[in-house]
Parts: structure tokens; C-alpha cells; sequence
């Protein structure tokens, strides 16, 4: 009711409940209901972003994956890959202002991507994307070993996979 009667004084509240409950709906396997609070969410942040990027876009780059998850436990693997696109999208302008905090997030997204991309077979893709990934961590890696080069050992990020579907 209160971001119906004030939308710019509530709307990011609102997006921010909207973020938050979708994790216990789907922990108890509502996977709709909380693609649509997420989707709900997006869409909030998406035009808040629009008006004050700088305000946020961080926000709007949290919702996008969630979004892509419910989608992708749906089987609705299409849109998580637009979900999961606009979630690179949005990660790679902040890892352009801000890349100490943001290229993690943004391998993340590329990961998550390659993932749903290799659920339709898209190994093309899933390589290139893949590529991407492995490059962000090698430079993460690069400037903090210590922290990074577990996940270029990690058999999960493991890019061998998807190039081996290519043959």
C-alpha cells in the first residue's frame, strides 16, 4: 500500500521484500512464486536503476541472478538465460567503475550463464562465455592468489567440461 500511494519513497522497500521472501519460497520448493516476487523485484530495481544508476544498479545486479535461478529450476531455461544476460549486463558496467568489487560478481554471473547456456546444449556458447570466466578469475587470482586460485582448481568452473562437449 505504501509504495502504491508513494512509489519513490517505497519502491526500493518494496523490491528489497520482494528479494527476500523468494529465498524462503524457494528453499520450500515454490519455485513460481518466488520467480514472480523475484521477477517483481527486477522489474522495481530495473526502473530505479534507470532513474539513479548509481543508487542502484548494485541492487538491481543482486535480484537478476535470483531471478535466473527460480526461472531455471522451472525449466524455463531461455529466460533464465535473458535473466542471467541482463545480470552479466548490469555486473560488467559496475567491474568497469569498480573491478575490486565487482569481477567476482560478475565471474559468478558468467558462470551461472554458462551453466543454464549448456542446459540447451549450447556448448558453442558455454565455451566462449566460459573463456570469459576463466579470465576474470585468472586476474583475480593474479591480485589475490590466496583467495582466488581455489576457484581456477575447482572442478565446478572446471571450462575443460564445456569444451569437451564441443568434441
Amino acid at each position: 500500500m505504501l509504495a502504491h500511494n508513494d512509489p519513490e519513497a517505497f519502491n526500493a522497500d518494496l523490491a528489497q521484500s520482494q528479494h527476500s521472501l523468494p529465498r524462503h519460497l524457494f528453499k520450500l520448493g515454490l519455485y513460481e512464486e518466488a520467480a514472480t516476487l523475484t521477477r517483481n523485484a527486477v522489474e522495481i530495481q530495473t526502473k530505479l536503476a534507470c532513474g539513479d544508476p548509481d543508487a542502484f544498479n548494485e541492487d538491481s545486479a543482486q535480484y537478476q541472478p535470483g531471478l535466473a535461478h527460480s526461472l531455471y529450476e522451472l525449466g524455463l531455461y531461455e529466460e533464465a538465460v535473458r535473466a542471467e544476460q541482463d545480470a552479466v549486463k548490469t555486473q560488467t558496467k559496475l567491474a568497469q567503475d569498480n573491478p575490486s568489487a565487482f569481477n567476482v560478481h560478475l565471474a559468478e554471473s558468467q558462470h551461472d550463464l554458462a551453466i543454464t547456456l549448456s542446459s540447451l546444449g549450447q556448448y558453442g556458447e558455454v565455451a566462449r562465455v566460459e573463456q570469459v570466466t576463466v579470465s576474470i578469475l585468472m586476474n583475480l587470482a593474479h591480485d589475490g592468489p590466496d583467495a582466488f586460485n581455489a576457484d581456477l582448481t575447482d572442478p565446478q568452473n572446471d571450462p575443460g567440461y564445456s569444451l569437451s562437449k564441443l568434441g
